[in-house]
């Protein structure tokens, strides 16, 4: 019964690098004793003052040595998170499910709450999707169908929206400034508010066909903005550059 007992502890402690290092110290400081005692060391007049002074180095040494293991699983706890929640996007991509939106949805949110917003999101569902002040600058959204979803005040900072599908989804106040919105379907969005300031598009009458396709805040948009009718080519897509004439949204001075 006792070894059952010793080994279900060993069992459920096996991986636990505290209780090694709490074994290991016990062990140490016993085997010193054992020495010291054998030596008669503990006669010494001097021993005990020498002691306390080693005692005081030996717990600094622990405490930071403590904290760097600790810091250490810790970055490394997160690194395998933020690994397994962008597999768990990478499952469900391409499903157009309705369970497939809330499990991408939920991995998002938790990789903005480690700090990650260059997630890859391309051929992903969020439908319907809603997600305030969501985090997705640099995030690769290419084919991304988000029709009806509502992302308000979303960080989409150089996010590449490359034939995105926004039907009728309400981008409130969203930050879209360098984003790359070539082909993508704005058809019925709200755009009240959105920052597109060097934002890229592929047609330089661009807010023009917004504005036929009934979305919501064309006018301030045409107010703040004006397309710079000198565009570019060879755009870079996903490490590859193609060619692409593509034009800037400015800011009206």
């Amino acid at each position: 019964m006792n070894k059952l007992k010793i080994h279900q502890f060993l069992f459920t402690f096996k991986d636990s690098k505290i209780i090694f290092y709490f074994i290991a110290l016990i062990s140490t400081f016993f085997l010193l004793g054992l020495i010291d005692y054998r030596l008669g060391s503990y006669k010494d007049e001097s021993f005990w003052g020498n002691v306390l002074v080693e005692a005081h180095g030996m717990l600094m040494d622990i405490f930071l040595l403590g904290l760097i293991v600790t810091i250490f699983e810790v970055l490394r706890a997160d690194k395998e998170k933020i690994e397994r929640y962008k597999e768990e996007i990478d499952d469900y991509r391409g499903w157009i499910e309705a369970e497939a939106m809330h499990r991408i949805l939920g991995n998002i949110k938790r990789l903005n709450r480690l700090g990650v917003s260059k997630i890859d999101l391309h051929a992903c569902n969020l439908q319907g999707a809603y997600y305030a002040s969501a985090n997705l600058e640099e995030a690769r959204m290419w084919h991304i169908v988000m029709n009806n979803a509502i992302f308000w005040y979303a960080n989409l900072k150089k996010a590449s929206l490359f034939k995105a599908q926004l039907k009728g989804a309400d981008l409130k106040g969203a930050n879209l400034t360098s984003a790359f919105l070539v082909e993508a379907n704005f058809e019925g969005a709200k755009l009240e508010g959105v920052t597109l300031d060097n934002a890229i598009v592929s047609e330089v009458d661009w807010i023009e066909k917004l504005a036929s396709l009934s979305v919501k805040g064309i006018e301030e948009i045409k107010e703040k903005y004006f397309i710079d009718p000198k565009g570019f080519d060879n755009i870079k897509l996903d490490d590859k550059v193609v060619v692409y004439k593509c034009y800037f949204l400015k800011r009206k001075n």
